[in-house]
């Protein structure tokens, strides 16, 4: 039985990757985006003839704006710049961006916005602001497409998602909006996935623009959030870090815990039933990946408060 002893423990110590340090989670992290970009965009393989790659690619690039300096290598300075001017050069001759039904529309040119102000490329075309605002609704939220489009019976409804998202691209002050986002707020739980979006968009808003009372909202979605995939905890240490809560410390933990050996993360968990081909997830990977990397480098923006080491905090002594 003792013979068998060092076996043992030289098996376990192969079976048990080392844990990632926080820059080396992102640096594998952005290893994997890189490696999945074809041409010089990231496809949208859910959708026929790359009709998602827009949306995507603009996602994928907003999420890398968020990245510190020393992080940009060269490789990634190219390739993030090859998909900017691809994504310019995908833009609809009236201003905005669309992914699919060969018209604009507000997320993707939301994002599109995003993505150009983050990399400091270009200011927001005109005609992608005056798209947005043309999404509004009565309710003060935005829908996918304006009043008049083709394909508007389907996007009448606003939808929280995206009235965050146009809210933060138009960098304006809106009470309509942010009534719109309270009262969905207050009614999230039920969608921790989406409020947990919509929560992380808000905090991303300029200084002010956001009001006490939906600030508070956010805070109170962020306290009761119970997210079950790498996504949702990306945006929740989203949140918790914006916010400046202790508890975002432990969740990176978790979420560097869950990354694959290749440097990615899963959009969500794998149902056991679930049969779809691993070539169709993996858009989906990109995107949660690239959520992950985000949050983990917007902590080194806060440092000593949450990072260098994984250990417990050490119990006090007692008094005497």
């Amino acid at each position: 039985m003792t013979e068998q002893l060092p076996e043992l423990r030289d098996t376990w110590s192969e079976a048990v990757p080392p844990r990632r340090t926080n820059g080396d989670a992102i640096r594998a992290g952005l290893g994997f985006i890189l490696s999945r970009q074809q041409g010089r965009c990231w496809q949208d393989l859910n959708l026929p003839s790359g009709e998602g790659d827009v949306r995507l690619t603009a996602c994928v690039l907003a999420r890398l704006a968020d990245l510190p300096l020393h992080y940009i290598t060269p490789r990634l300075q190219q390739q993030m710049d090859q998909a900017l001017d691809w994504l310019l050069q995908a833009r609809f001759p009236n201003g905005g961006w669309g992914s699919g039904f060969g018209e604009d529309d507000a997320e993707t040119t939301a994002w599109a916005v995003l993505a150009l102000r983050g990399h400091r490329r270009a200011p927001a075309p005109s005609g992608a602001l005056e798209l947005l605002r043309c999404c509004r609704r009565l309710d003060g939220g935005f829908a996918a497409r304006p009043a008049d489009s083709l394909d508007a019976d389907s996007c009448l409804k606003s939808t929280p998602e995206i009235t965050a998202l146009a809210l933060r691209a138009l960098g304006e002050a809106d009470p309509a909006g942010q009534g719109f986002l309270s009262s969905y707020l207050a009614l999230a739980s039920s969608r921790p996935a989406i409020s947990l979006l919509v929560c992380s968009e808000i905090l991303n808003w300029g200084r002010g623009l956001a009001a006490p009372s939906l600030l508070d909202h956010v805070a109170q979605c962020a306290a009761l959030a119970v997210p079950t995939g790498a996504t949702e905890q990306a945006l929740l240490l989203h949140c918790l870090l914006r916010l400046r809560l202790k508890k975002a410390w432990p969740l990176a933990a978790e979420l560097r815990a869950r990354q694959a050996e290749n440097g990615s993360w899963p959009m969500r968990e794998r149902p056991r039933s679930f049969s779809l081909p691993q070539l169709e997830l993996e858009d989906r990977r990109v995107l949660a990946t690239a959520t992950a990397v985000s949050a983990l480098a917007m902590a080194e923006f806060q440092p000593g408060l949450y990072f260098g080491s994984d250990l417990p905090v050490p119990q006090r002594l007692p008094a005497f």
